[in-house]
């Protein structure tokens, strides 16, 4: 191995975007190498083991024969955005240009075999702050200890909404849990203020009030108790609840219109991080109507603009960016050159 070991980083700060970083070494202040979208997404989605995304569209058989962390590339595809699909091998092209201007060699850091379709990650190579979390979701000192390497303050670590395109429900929960409860540890571990100073009407010093024997010490306790349910208040504020829906009462200023889709996309109940509840699938070419358009999540591309979805089974419960379709009234061929949105469909209010 040529190169030093890259930190592939999907957890954010204040500062940090939503996308996956590719950084030299741990932590937010190391040296950033800068991808393009389609590689960084690329990349995210070779690095998830399957226990982090059981719903990879492989079937058993595939599974045993690839191995746990071996991916195939139809398995990586369906777990990247639309706009960057079937663009694994430019992507990994352009990963190989950026790391070879720093000396580094792209085979150092991802096993390829493109005859067969199948990557994976030199994992003592590359880190990846989420599988690396998520091992040792259940020892706080090692969670700690990781989180502080990752984000330097880990009251301020929360997962990134690009989380919610790549992890299964189930596993970003927990980590949303443990990470809430690391948060909670490092403020219950900073210094304690000092006692005030009690001056008296004659500008002395006075004595503090008296207390009853074992009063202070449960006050004392009582204190933190009700500090660590508003630090776990405030964690909950911090880490974004991607597994929630979309709970506001949403109204179309006009009449539902019918779009087609030009590939498969994934729906999602939750349009301001792109997360939540997964919906069905849209399939490609398929018409769906559309109760009206609002803006959201921004996807890799720019795009901010997300549909609501009126047809069954989606029923008005679910989202789609709408980059999925192609909003110029065509219903087959490439999706290049349409349109962000179909400005003729009705906004939600």
């Amino acid at each position: 191995m040529s190169g030093p070991a890259l930190w592939l980083s999907f957890l954010e700060n204040d500062d940090a975007g939503a996308a996956p970083r590719l950084r030299i070494g741990p932590g937010p202040d190391a040296p950033e190498v800068e991808l393009t979208d389609r590689a960084r997404w690329v990349l995210a989605a070779i690095s998830l083991p399957r226990e982090l995304a059981p719903e990879a569209a492989a079937d058993d058989h595939r599974r045993t024969r690839l191995g746990s962390r071996l991916w195939g590339s139809g398995e990586i595809t369906a777990r990247i955005p639309y706009q960057h699909r079937s663009t694994i091998r430019l992507a990994l092209g352009d990963l190989r240009t950026r790391l070879r201007e720093r000396d580094m060699v792209l085979e150092d850091y991802v096993l390829i075999d493109t005859e067969r379709g199948r990557y994976a990650i030199r994992s003592e190579q590359l880190t990846v702050d989420i599988v690396d979390l998520y091992e040792v979701r259940g020892d706080p000192d090692e969670l700690d200890r990781r989180l502080d390497a990752a984000v330097g303050d880990r009251r301020r670590a929360r997962l990134a909404p690009v989380c919610s395109h790549l992890l299964a429900e189930g596993p970003l929960r927990e980590l949303e849990v443990a990470i809430g409860a690391s948060a909670v540890r490092a403020a219950n571990t900073a210094p304690e203020p000092p006692t005030p100073l009690i001056i008296s009407p004659g500008g002395q010093e006075a004595d503090p009030e008296p207390t009853r024997p074992g009063h202070s010490r449960r006050r004392t306790v009582l204190a933190r108790a009700l500090a660590a349910v508003v630090l776990v208040a405030a964690a909950g504020a911090l880490i974004p609840v991607l597994a929630s829906g979309h709970h506001r009462r949403i109204r179309a200023l006009g009449p539902p219109r019918v779009e087609v889709s030009g590939g498969v996309a994934h729906t999602w109940s939750n349009p301001q991080t792109a997360g939540g509840h997964a919906g069905p699938e849209i399939m490609p070419r398929q018409h769906v109507l559309i109760a009206c358009r609002l803006k959201g999540f921004k996807v890799p591309d720019g795009n901010v603009w997300w549909y609501l979805l009126a047809s069954k089974p989606w029923s008005d419960r679910f989202y789609a960016t709408a980059d999925t379709f192609y909003n110029n009234g065509r219903t087959s061929g490439s999706l290049r050159g349409s349109a962000f949105v179909d400005p003729t469909v009705a906004r939600c209010s």
